[in-house]
C-alpha cells in the first residue's frame, strides 16, 4: 500500500535541496531511502518528475511524493539511569554518560536520553517535537558531560535564545594526541558536511559555516595534552574537527582521531586508551541564566572514571 504527500515550499526553503526539504516534512523517513525515492521517479515538482536528489527548490513549488505506508515509531519511556546535576519545575540538569545518543535517529528508537527522560519526567518541552521531548541542545553520543533539559515550553524557548545569542557559557576538556605547543589560541575555520564522507564534517567541504573554538593547555604529558576548550559556535563535531584539523584529535575519536594506538606507546598508557569507553572530549561545565527566576546557575560534572584513570595514569609517570 502507498500513501501520496503533498507538500508547498515556501521563500525559506528557496535553493533548499529536494531531498533535504522532503527529509524535514517527513522526518521518520531517512534521507537515503528519499533519495532512492527520487530517483525511482515517485516525486515531483509542479507535476514534473524530479529523480536528482540534489533538485533545487523555488519559492512556491508543489512537491508531491509517493511512499509506502510509513511506519510511524512511538518513543517509549524507558528505564535509563540519569545522573541529574540539578531539577526544579523547570529544567533538569544532567551528567551524560558516553554511548548513549540524546534522541533517536538513524533507525534507533530506543535507548536514547530521551527515552530516558520519558520515564524520568511526565512534563517535558513538547518544541522539539514527539522524538525529542525536552531536548534544547545536544551532545555526540560518545561525548560525556552536562546537558540542560526543558520541562515546559517557556523554558526551552528561554534556553534556546541564549544557546542562540552566545550567552550560554559552555567548557569542554579533551585529552588530544600529541603535545600541544601554545599555551592558548583560538582555531578559527570554517567547516562543512564532507563531500567524500557523509558521516563526517570537513574543513574543506564545498559549503561550510563560520567556526570558532578558543583552547587552553591545562596539562601537558609524554606525547599527549589535556585541554580546555571553549567552543563559540555550536556546529555539528565542531570541537573534533578543529582537533583534528590541527593535527591533535581527541584521544578514542574513531570518526576522526587514530584508528589505532601506535607501538611507540608504553603499555599502561596503551592498555588505558583502549580500555576508554567513549572519546576523551568531557563537557565539564555549563552555565546560563534561569528561563523563570532570571539566576545566574553553574553546573561541573566529573570525569568519567575511564578518562580520570588515564589522567592519573598521565600523571603517574
Amino acid at each position: 500500500m502507498h500513501k501520496e504527500f503533498t507538500f508547498k515550499a515556501t521563500e525559506s526553503d528557496a535553493k533548499k535541496r529536494l531531498d533535504i526539504f522532503l527529509h524535514e516534512k517527513l522526518p521518520e523517513t531517512t534521507r537515503s531511502s528519499l533519495k532512492h525515492t527520487i530517483s525511482e521517479g515517485l516525486v515531483s515538482v509542479d507535476g514534473t518528475t524530479i529523480r536528482k536528489a540534489g533538485h533545487r527548490l523555488q519559492d512556491g513549488d508543489e512537491v508531491e511524493i509517493t511512499l509506502p505506508e510509513i511506519e510511524t515509531h512511538e518513543l517509549k519511556a524507558e528505564a535509563i539511569p540519569l545522573d541529574i546535576l540539578f531539577e526544579d519545575d523547570y529544567l533538569l540538569v544532567i551528567n551524560k554518560p558516553s554511548g548513549l545518543s540524546v534522541h533517536p535517529g538513524a533507525g534507533q528508537f530506543d535507548g536514547t536520553l530521551a527515552n530516558a527522560l520519558l520515564h524520568h519526567s511526565d512534563r517535558l518541552s513538547t518544541i522539539g517535537g514527539e522524538l525529542r521531548p525536552g531536548i534544547v541542545h545536544r551532545l555526540d553520543k560518545e561525548t560525556t558531560g552536562v546537558m540542560v533539559i526543558a520541562k515546559t515550553d517557556e523554558a526551552h524557548v528561554e534556553l534556546a535564545k541564549q544557546f542562540k545569542a552566545h550567552t550560554i557559557r559552555r567548557r569542554y576538556h579533551a585529552i588530544v594526541w600529541g603535545v600541544m605547543k601554545d599555551d592558548s589560541g583560538e582555531i578559527d575555520l570554517p567547516i562543512g558536511r564532507s563531500v567524500r564522507d557523509r558521516k563526517k564534517i570537513s574543513t574543506d567541504a564545498k559549503k561550510t559555516r563560520e567556526a570558532k573554538t578558543l583552547y587552553k593547555a591545562l596539562k601537558r604529558f609524554d606525547g599527549f595534552s589535556l585541554l580546555e576548550l571553549t567552543p563559540h559556535t555550536g556546529r555539528t563535531h565542531q570541537i573534533r574537527v578543529h582537533l583534528a584539523a590541527i593535527n591533535h584529535p581527541v584521544v578514542g575519536d574513531k570518526l576522526y582521531g587514530k584508528r589505532k594506538v601506535p607501538s611507540t606507546i608504553p603499555k599502561p598508557v596503551a592498555d588505558k586508551i583502549k580500555g576508554i569507553k567513549s572519546q576523551c572530549l568531557h563537557a565539564i561545565s555549563l552555565g546560563f541564566t534561569h528561563p523563570v527566576s532570571k539566576e545566574e546557575m553553574d553546573f561541573e560534572a566529573p570525569y568519567p572514571p575511564d578518562i580520570e584513570g588515564l589522567i592519573e595514569e598521565f600523571e603517574s609517570r
